[in-house]
């Protein structure tokens, strides 16, 4: 009789144990597939504009007068870091630097093109903010930036990036699509690479999602989308993680400075688009 008292405790206590461990694996589970741990205050929107002046002169009378262009873009971005009462934001080199237009240089090289470039940041809530550019990488399209103070909540960047398959999460402002407290955001699955520089997900991607961070399923930063498919709309591209940590790194405090090298490949894709 006491064996079978003993036995049936014991089977009670594997029991408990069990259930509690399936409820516990289930909530954490559950609450990896929606969004809700991503940190929604880290994403930034960036609306740079680029005032451009170009002297024309006339060979026949000697008179030269200014002529001018604005030029602005929406795109998306995210704090990375807080260092000496400054804010670190990561997004892509091409919102960062805005080259003049074909037609109005003219086939004069932009060096003749004087450039006046600003960039305002909003965090989440609609608070504007200044920055300036720290650092451009084009080849992988990066871009590191700065600001006054310490706003919104800084990431935290992935170790290592995701198994092919494996959900992945996006903050976006597509089309601008935005306003303060509430901001758009994607999931899909991570594709893998091309070997050439290229990340690819599968996630909807369109101008003003340049610059956009995109998540592991842990809420950790794992790449920054700069292209997008002209063939198909949800498909993503970002840049490697290797080079946005060597980028941190070196620019944003963010670990510890390493003697790594970047990985300049210039990224082509024959069926891309800049969002």
């Amino acid at each position: 009789m006491k064996k079978i008292i003993k036995t049936w405790k014991l089977m009670m206590c594997m029991l408990i144990v069990f259930v509690g461990y399936a409820c516990c694996h289930n909530s954490i589970y559950l609450e990896n597939t929606d969004a809700t741990h991503l940190e929604r205050q880290s994403f930034v929107l960036v609306f740079a504009r680029a005032d451009f002046t170009k002297l024309t002169c006339d060979e026949k009378t000697g008179t030269c007068h200014p002529e001018m262009l604005s030029v602005a873009a929406k795109g998306s971005s995210v704090v990375v870091n807080h260092h000496d009462n400054e804010t670190y934001i990561a997004s892509v080199a091409h919102i960062c630097i805005i080259n003049p237009p074909r037609v109005f240089t003219n086939g004069i090289p932009p060096l003749s093109v004087k450039t006046d470039l600003k960039l305002t940041l909003y965090d989440l809530y609609g608070n504007s903010h200044e920055a300036t550019v720290l650092y451009t990488d084009v080849a992988n399209d990066i871009c590191v930036m700065k600001s006054p103070g310490t706003w919104g909540k800084k990431v935290k960047i992935a170790d290592e990036m995701p198994q092919p398959g494996e959900k992945v999460l996006n903050i976006a402002a597509p089309f601008g699509i935005w306003s303060p407290g509430m901001v758009p955001i994607f999931d899909g699955y991570y594709a893998g690479p091309d070997g050439t520089g290229n990340e690819f997900f599968t996630l909807p991607t369109r101008p003003g999602s340049s610059g956009s961070p995109i998540f592991n399923r842990d809420g950790e930063l794992i790449g920054l989308i700069h292209s997008a498919s002209m063939m198909f709309e949800n498909l993503g591209l970002g840049c490697k993680l290797e080079n946005l940590k060597s980028a941190l790194e070196a620019h944003a405090f963010v670990g510890s400075r390493s003697s790594r090298s970047y990985d300049h490949h210039n990224y082509y894709c024959h069926q891309c688009t800049l969002p």
